[in-house]
């Protein structure tokens, strides 16, 4: 799909080339035929090298100018940061909202149960606001 995006020739083979290394890598023959083990060199421009704090670094590559207001949106769009986990995802997310000098928001909710839902087989009773509060998910 990246591929569709991208205008220049060179940017779409260099991406090309990537992304059958990683289908290798995926399944399973990258340097060649193996028996389950096998070193992979990684390319270079692939490979973050930890400066002693690696979430800073992976937002420093990733969002170059995160800490320029003015080329905030810029910054993120076109961009993410993918993770094994909703852990790690937190992890990552209140990593920059500490770096985040914009103004923030408040926005006001009210956690409530429908009434038509509390008569429907109690439902509500094990759906509470607090459970229902608990729950954290992906968008």
């Amino acid at each position: 799909m990246r591929l569709l995006s991208v205008e220049s020739p060179v940017e779409a083979s260099k991406l090309k080339e990537f992304s059958s290394w990683v289908a290798s890598v995926g399944d399973g023959i990258v340097e060649g035929p193996n028996d389950g083990e096998v070193v992979i060199d990684l390319p270079s421009d692939v490979v973050l090298y930890n400066n002693g704090n690696p979430l800073k670094t992976i937002v420093e590559k990733i969002y170059p100018s995160y800490m320029d207001l003015e080329e905030l949106s810029n910054c993120l769009h076109d961009r993410v940061v993918l993770a094994l986990t909703l852990d790690i995802v937190d992890e990552v997310n209140q990593f920059m909202i500490v770096l985040d000098q914009s103004q923030g928001r408040v926005y006001l909710s009210s956690d409530g149960i429908s009434a038509s839902d509390s008569a429907s087989n109690g439902s509500a009773d094990i759906h509470s606001v607090e459970f229902l509060n608990y729950l954290k998910c992906s968008d």
